[in-house]
Formats: C-alpha cells, structure tokens, sequence
C-alpha cells in the first residue's frame, strides 16, 4: 500500500508523527509532505519514509507550491492521500482532480465548519473518508457525512532521552502551549492565593505570548510556584516536563473565547497530549459530558477551583487510555 499524508500548514505536525507511527507496518511505502516550519517536528520520523517539505510562505510561491504538490501526487499512484488538515487553505488540494483508484481521506479539526462554511461542505463531499480527533466529535459531524466519517486520536509522541529534575515534595500542574489568552484561561493564576508551602508548582509549557499578551506574561513569572519559558520550548524539553508531571490542565474555561467550540465541536491538543501520556486530567465541569474523559479526568468549578487545587493528591497512577485499541482501529479504517 502506497500513502501520502500532507499537511500544507505550519501546525498539527504532532498529527503527522502519531499517523505516521500508527501506519509504519501496514504501509509499504509512507510519503510525507509538509510545510517547511514543520521539519523540526517530524525529524524523528523513521528515515526510511520519504519526507517532502515545501515553502509556502508568500502568495504566489503559495500558489505554485500546492499546484506542484497536487501534480505530484496526482502522478504519484497513490492507493490513498491523508489530507493531515482538511479545511481551510487545504481546499485547493483537496478540491482538485484525482485518479479514480485513490482514497482520499481528510482529518478534520474543526467540525463546526461543517455548518458555517460552503466551502467545507464540498470538502466532506469529496472526501471518500473523513477523520476527527475524538469519539464525541462524530455525532457533531452532518449526519449525511456520519457514514463515513471515523474518530482517532493523536497520541502517539517522540520518545526523549532528555531528563528534567522534580523535587519529589512537588505536584507538577502542566498548562502546554504557549501563553495566548485567547486560547486559554489564565486569569484564576493570577488570583490564585495560595498558603505558605504548598506543593502546587504550575508548568507553563510553551514560550512567552507575543506582546499583546507580554503584560500578562510578566505577572505571571512574578509568581513563584510558576514555570515560564523566554524562548521556544525543545521537543525533547517539552516531552521530558510532560513525563515528569503529575497532572496536565487545559485552562479552556467559559471565558475563552472559543471555550463553546472545545465543549462541543473541537478537540483541544492538550487533551491528546494527557492521553498520549498518560495523565490526569483536570478540565473544567463543561466537558464532564464527553465520554473519553469521564473515568479519565478530575473535574472542578472555578468556584471551587482553589479547594480543588490543593486537596490534588501527590503522584496519581498512570491513566491507562489504551493506546493500543485506538491505534488499531485508526488502521483498520485507513486500510479497508
């Protein structure tokens, strides 16, 4: 079996990785094509696999880069092309001709676009299967795309050799990404009013916001029992603090600008971070509903949130999210 799998963005190469390892033994040959930024991201991919990465920074360098990744893989007798992002700018890839004998197959980030945007719509219409990162976002999918539409889970992460320290009096809270206050909720940090000694020492995994959020990024590092980064984060730095936290923590609270999109129709990165991980996580009671994380996660109100907080018992056991199911069954519904 001959698959592509092509991201034109900057973003979602941690979708790649995990596809990529859930297919290495299945498919014969694994072609990767991706934005250039993203070749950081992708390094430790097995060598075998061709990997292709194209510039598509200005317009017309744009343009004529997808026209020459659609010849390509037109010319490539492809069994199947995984469109890593199927929306957005990926419709002049998608929308255009293909051999008869290729599938195409398209994860989709944003199910609500399916309802807000035509052009999605002749997306979901073209696509022969459709993928979305969560067993809740199917039923959010149109119910004449149901049918052939499958969820996944972007689990799977670069092993790292690199170690980081942890005082074992401390219970790590990691917040991953960056520090972007549309994004995620970090007002309760700096309200927080914690006792004397406490053992709570938050993560803030990701590098300093840009400067509509430096006044922000600056209170925030005033506190003593936060963790902030100045500069880029390293893949292995990254996955080392994620190891060694006891807790991982979204922050997508009712005052984030598209906390009703998370709650309903999206799949926050952080959520599949903790699975691929193996930890707890603590979300905010809006997101008690979605099945994957009923037995999976700790629960608070922002009434409560400080309580909350301090009763977190020390070194919780490993979730187990069976990695092992969930990849078999993205495999299954790729090759059939």
């Amino acid at each position: 079996m001959k698959i592509a799998i092509v991201e034109i963005n900057d973003w979602h190469g941690e979708c790649i990785y995990s596809q990529v390892k859930s297919l290495e033994n299945k498919a014969q040959q694994i072609t990767v094509i991706a934005h250039s930024k993203l070749k950081k991201d992708l390094e430790q991919l097995n060598p075998s696999f061709k990997k292709l990465y194209v510039d598509f920074s200005k317009k017309k360098a744009d343009f004529n880069s997808k026209m020459g990744v659609w010849w390509f893989l037109y010319r490539g007798s492809f069994d199947k092309i995984i469109f890593n992002t199927a929306e957005k700018k990926a419709w002049k890839l998608i929308l255009m001709p293909y051999p008869k004998r290729t599938e195409l197959i398209g994860c989709v980030h944003n199910v609500q676009r399916f309802y807000t945007h035509k052009t999605q719509q002749k997306i979901g219409l073209k696509l022969h299967k459709i993928l979305v990162l969560s067993k809740a976002l199917v039923t959010a999918i149109p119910k004449n795309l149901q049918h052939k539409t499958h969820y996944y889970y972007s689990i799977h992460y670069p092993k790292t050799n690199e170690t980081i320290y942890k005082p074992k009096n401390e219970i790590w809270i990691c917040i991953p990404g960056g520090i972007d206050s549309r994004r995620r909720d970090y007002s309760f940090l700096l309200d927080l009013n914690l006792p004397v000694n406490h053992p709570l020492k938050f993560i803030l995994l990701g590098k300093k916001s840009t400067q509509k959020d430096a006044d922000l990024s600056n209170r925030l590092q005033e506190k003593t029992w936060i963790v902030t980064f100045d500069q880029h984060v390293s893949q292995p730095k990254f996955n080392a603090y994620l190891t060694q936290s006891d807790y991982v923590m979204s922050c997508i609270h009712p005052n984030v600008m598209f906390y009703k999109d998370y709650v309903s129709s999206k799949q926050s990165g952080t959520h599949n971070l903790a699975m691929g991980f193996g930890k707890t996580l603590l979300l905010e009671h809006g997101f008690y509903k979605h099945e994957d994380f009923k037995d999976k996660a700790l629960f608070y109100n922002l009434q409560n949130l400080k309580h909350f907080l301090l009763t977190l018992a020390p070194n919780p056991v490993k979730v187990d999210y069976e990695l092992g199911t969930s990849q078999q069954n993205y495999v299954n519904f790729i090759c059939s």
